[in-house]
């Protein structure tokens, strides 16, 4: 089941710094669009990284292209540029 408003909750409520776009930022503001995902800009600093991982724990991401879970070690964070993924609550792109 997508449940877009509980991502952007847990995104909120984990201190995630980051801006709505794409369909879903539309639908927010009244275009009657139909979305698949939810669009976010993020930087992936350490510690926004880090919040992002405990807004999604629990949500058992997976990369949408491979469907390998979401590697949290703290190695990863420099390689980050994209993230794309499917949660429990639906796909997410970062």
């Amino acid at each position: 089941m997508i449940k877009f408003d509980e991502l952007i909750k847990r995104l909120h409520q984990n201190e995630v710094e980051f801006i709505l776009v794409g369909g879903f930022a539309a639908t927010v503001y009244g275009v009657s669009v139909l979305t698949q995902d939810i669009d976010v800009c993020v930087s992936f600093r350490k510690q926004n990284v880090e919040n992002i991982y405990k807004a999604l724990t629990g949500l058992n991401p997976v990369h949408r292209s491979n469907h390998l879970p979401l590697n949290t070690s703290r190695q990863r964070h420099p390689q980050y540029r994209n993230l794309y993924l499917q949660t429990s609550l639906g796909p997410i792109d970062f």
